[in-house]
C-alpha cells in the first residue's frame, strides 16, 4: 500500500508541476511537492540516506536539464531561479522522482538493463506529456528525444545503484544477515 500512495503521490506531483508551470503558478506546486518530500523523508526508516539520495538525484536532474537548456533542445516555462539552468519547479519532479526509487520503483533496483531501457523509453515520453501540456516546449525535438533517451537511459541505472549502494531494503538486510550466522 505505501509503494501504490509512492506511486500517486508522485504522479500528483509531476501534473502539479507540470500545470503550475504551464498556468505561470509555481509556487504552490512546488511548497506542496516539498511538503510531500519532507513527509516522505520523516517516515523514511534511513532518512538521511534518503536526503544524501534525493540531492544526488536532484543534481543529476539540474544538470542534465540545465545542458538542454545551454544546447537550445528545449525551453521550460517558469524558468525561476534563472532563465539559464533548470526550473525550480523540474527541481521538484526530481526529488519526487527520487522518493520512488526505493518505493513503487524499487523492483528494478538489480535490473539495470531494464532501468536503462524504461529510462531511455519512459523519460522521453514524460518530456513529451510535459511539454504537450505547456510545461516548455522544443526547440529541437527530434535531438531532444535522442538526448533524453541517452541521459535517461543512463540516469535510471544510475539512480537505481545509487539507491542500492545507499538504502538497502529489509530483504536485501535479512538475507545479508541470515548469510552472516
Amino acid at each position: 500500500m505505501k509503494q501504490l500512495w509512492n506511486f500517486l503521490f508522485f504522479q500528483l506531483g509531476w501534473f502539479l508541476c507540470i500545470f503550475g508551470a504551464a498556468n505561470h503558478h509555481i509556487v504552490w506546486p512546488v511548497l506542496i511537492v516539498i511538503a510531500y518530500i519532507i513527509l516522505y523523508i520523516s517516515c523514511s526508516e534511513t532518512p538521511s540516506k534518503e536526503i544524501t539520495l534525493i540531492f544526488k538525484v536532484i543534481i543529476y536532474g539540474v544538470s542534465a536539464d540545465t545542458l538542454l537548456i545551454q544546447s537550445e533542445i528545449l525551453r521550460f516555462e517558469e524558468s525561476w531561479p534563472l532563465p539559464g539552468i533548470s526550473p525550480i519547479w523540474m527541481w521538484g519532479l526530481w526529488a519526487t522522482l527520487a522518493t520512488t526509487l526505493n518505493s513503487s520503483m524499487s523492483w528494478m533496483k538489480e535490473r539495470y538493463a531494464l532501468a536503462g531501457v524504461m529510462g531511455a523509453v519512459c523519460g522521453p515520453l514524460s518530456y513529451i506529456a510535459g511539454i504537450s501540456l505547456g510545461g516548455g516546449e522544443w526547440l529541437s525535438q527530434k535531438v531532444g528525444i535522442v538526448v533524453l533517451a541517452a541521459i535517461w537511459g543512463v540516469a535510471m541505472p544510475t539512480f537505481m545503484y545509487w539507491a542500492k549502494k545507499y538504502i538497502l531494503d529489509k530483504d536485501t538486510v535479512f538475507i545479508y544477515s541470515s548469510e552472516r550466522v
